[in-house]
């Protein structure tokens, strides 16, 4: 959400911005379950969480317009309660081995179906959301 040239990972090059988001009532880790809540607290935002078994795949896609956000669920398989977000800075970069096509790709986060350029993309949020 804040992009920086440089330092990414520096904790410091974002305290600015501490107290941006709206966390009330939110326990951490956060559940998927509660990513409605967050996006109802937080207008502007919509989350998209995936999961991976030998693919992507989606664990909750949000319904509401704004800048998207995709995070990665990562769980420790010996200690399910253990888990984390990671960003998905790039869906199309991720999801590239499932496609023989070699040019930019276009994802659509409710199925991850892939689409060769931008309007077939919103061709077909339109025929989805009727």
């Amino acid at each position: 959400m804040y992009p920086l040239g440089s330092n990414t990972g520096r904790a410091t090059n974002y305290q600015a911005h501490l107290g941006e988001l709206n966390f009330t009532d939110i326990s951490f880790p956060v559940k998927v379950t509660v990513i409605p809540k967050y996006e109802h607290q937080n207008p502007g935002l919509s989350v998209n969480a995936f999961g991976w078994k030998g693919g992507l795949y989606p664990l909750h896609v949000s319904k509401r317009e704004g800048r998207a956000i995709d995070l990665l669920l990562i769980n420790d398989r010996k200690e399910p309660e253990k888990s984390h977000y990671v960003w998905i800075k790039n869906l199309a970069r991720m999801l590239y081995k499932n496609s023989n096509y070699e040019h930019r790709k276009h994802p659509f986060p409710r199925c991850l179906h892939i689409f060769s350029t931008e309007k077939r993309l919103e061709d077909h949020k339109m025929t989805v959301r009727v």
